[in-house]
């Protein structure tokens, strides 16, 4: 639907760390009052890291259900692309 987003970002200073990788969930509110989420995950040291954040289509009725899709989510990329 058309519900766009805030400025509002929500890291809730959570940063789960998978092997090497550093997964941090973030949850935006849209102006619906629904919320969207999305996951940054940054892997390697100095100048050599590197972080991709992925963004995700769902909307959610909870700040809670975001956050914990962002996270399950993230974890599942961390396995598959074998980032950690």
């Amino acid at each position: 639907g058309g519900c766009s987003f805030t400025l509002r970002i929500d890291f809730l200073n959570t940063t789960f760390s998978i092997g090497r990788a550093q997964l941090s969930p973030m949850v935006r509110l849209a102006e619906c009052g629904h919320f969207h989420a999305s996951v940054s995950i940054r892997n390697g040291q100095g100048s050599g890291s590197h972080d991709r954040v992925y963004r995700f289509r769902p909307l959610f009725i909870s700040h809670a259900a975001a956050w914990a899709y962002a996270s399950t989510e993230g974890r599942q990329l961390v396995a598959h692309y074998q980032l950690a």
